[in-house]
């Protein structure tokens, strides 16, 4: 597929009925599946003339990632996004790619690591290590544990 047709078959899959009961002009009902954009249909989806159907079509789906994309267009999608929605955003990174995305963001996280600390010198909030999350998220199940069973050793379901 060329870059030219790119923005006609974007824009004509945002609007497709093949997406349980989408109706003209409406946010289809996608809840059950997500979104993946690459970088270079990103760009496209960015103009200002198919912004408000690439908003549509992400309030549609359960989740939505944006892989292989810039420094600018992770900036430019969470303005977007502050724009569109009223939302508040959280930008998360890890290196000098993301401090737009960081700086953007209502609430920057910077992730210090193997890419330098350029992240974490943009941010509001910044963690030493990533391997944080996954010590707390073990941890986690521990407490939640605990709280089904009262304390107690005892099974959840016998």
């Amino acid at each position: 597929m060329s870059m030219r047709k790119a923005p006609a078959t974007c824009c004509s899959l945002m609007t497709s009925h093949h997406c349980s009961g989408a109706v003209e002009g409406e946010a289809p009902s996608i809840n059950k599946v997500g979104l993946v954009i690459e970088g270079g249909a990103l760009a496209l989806a960015l103009k200002p003339e198919h912004q408000d159907t690439l908003m549509k079509l992400c309030n549609a789906c359960k989740s939505v990632v944006c892989c292989r994309v810039s420094p600018m267009q992770k900036a430019a999608v969470t303005k977007l996004v502050q724009a569109k929605c009223g939302a508040i955003t959280l930008g998360i990174g890890d290196g000098a790619n993301d401090v737009g995305m960081i700086q953007a963001a209502h609430i920057g996280v910077g992730i210090s690591g193997r890419e330098g600390r350029a992240a974490v010198l943009a941010s509001d909030f910044s963690f030493a290590q990533f391997s944080f999350y996954k010590n707390w998220a073990f941890n986690m199940t521990y407490v939640y544990f605990a709280f089904l069973t009262g304390g107690a050793a005892a099974q959840v379901a016998s």
